[in-house]
């Protein structure tokens, strides 16, 4: 097993190096992160399976996000100064605010939502070999990101044939699968032969717009993490 998953690790590295040592490892990661506010004219098809709600309604909506927190998982294999390792890892992250420009129909401070990744990458790194205790690395991936949002709603009118109406509470999911990449940029410390302490940035990118919302999915964060070689 070791062997199978070794050989899809290097396979991607054949032919960039004459040397390397024979070092898989295992590495875990978390921290938090932001993803940018999103604007959009266009309806928002995950607002659209609102009850009460048409595209005449929305006005030049913009969706700002609070923090998100990530947590990743890799097995991974090092090839001299190079790394590749397959990567699973999730990102979460809560509504801030709906708001809408100029006049509006419906209250938008009344929406709440999440979104939720699960990410599945392929990652090489290249790292500097600044000392025996400090490593710092450079690193891109790509893979699919499963996205989902869901969108929640309490409190909200809106003028049905010219009533003001209240509507029904009501919770609405959009999952879709998308290409996507991250670019990654941090240091490794070499606490032991096998054991080391890592931090980086990464960016988190969809190539496609996610359906729910018109946009892509944009997000920046930081990680701190674990790596341990074997």
């Amino acid at each position: 097993m070791r062997n199978i998953v070794k050989g899809l690790l290097v396979a991607p590295l054949v032919g960039s190096s004459g040397a390397y040592a024979d070092n898989m490892y295992i590495s875990v990661s978390g921290g938090m992160g932001k993803i940018p506010t999103i604007a959009s004219s266009r309806d928002f098809p995950l607002l659209l399976k609102s009850p009460g709600i048409y595209s005449t309604d929305i006005n030049s909506i913009r969706l700002s996000f609070k923090n998100s927190k990530h947590f990743n998982g890799a097995i991974g294999y090092q090839f001299g100064d190079m790394r590749t390792e397959i990567g699973i890892g999730v990102v979460k992250a809560n509504y801030g605010k709906f708001k809408q420009e100029g006049g509006h129909f419906f209250i938008a401070e009344n929406l709440s939502g999440k979104i939720a990744g699960n990410n599945y990458f392929l990652n090489g790194y290249y790292g500097f070999d600044y000392s025996n205790i400090l490593t710092p690395y450079l690193g891109a991936g790509v893979g699919i990101s499963k996205v989902k949002n869901t969108l929640y709603h309490s409190g909200m009118h809106d003028y049905i044939n010219g009533v003001y109406t209240e509507l029904p509470v009501f919770k609405a999911n959009m999952t879709q699968t998308l290409p996507a990449y991250q670019l990654i940029a941090g240091a490794k410390i070499n606490l032991t032969g096998q054991l080391a302490l890592t931090a980086d940035y990464r960016f988190l990118g969809t190539i496609k717009e996610i359906k729910a919302l018109n946009n892509r999915l944009h997000n920046h964060s930081i990680n701190f993490g674990l790596t341990f070689g074997f």
